[in-house]
């Protein structure tokens, strides 16, 4: 499953310093926009013996050099909170939720984030 943004999360180095009610507006926006989605898309509920793995591809209007922490921050912790706020996981634990792989776009262009969703089989250990 793909979703959709027509914006690039806001760097955690924009808002590492902010006043704590800017980075939970910012925070707060990016995880209700992912529900919305999330909930349009009809995404189905992860099966008790399936974990999400995501991964994300931002665009941005410059090229320039990013650090996927700064974009990694944010994005991991406000989908898996959509995730589990859209009934899809249970709970945003390691376990059954992670963004595996964060990219940039190599040409410039309009701010854009794509997620992808992959539902996977839950590992299982044997002792």
């Amino acid at each position: 499953m793909t979703l959709e943004l027509a914006y690039t999360p806001v760097s955690y180095n924009e808002t590492r310093y902010a006043h704590w009610a800017v980075a939970r507006r910012h925070a707060s926006q990016l995880r209700d926009d992912l529900v919305t989605l999330l909930r349009a898309s009809h995404a189905p509920a992860a099966g008790p013996d399936q974990r999400i793995t995501a991964s994300a591809h931002l665009r941005f209007p410059t090229r320039r050099r990013r650090d996927t922490g700064n974009f990694r921050t944010p994005l991991e912790k406000a989908l898996g909170d959509a995730l589990q706020i859209a009934g899809i996981i249970h709970d945003d634990t390691p376990d059954l939720y992670t963004l595996d792989r964060l990219r940039f776009a190599t040409q410039p262009g309009p701010h854009q984030t794509i997620i992808t969703l992959d539902y996977e089989p839950l590992e299982t250990t044997h002792d």
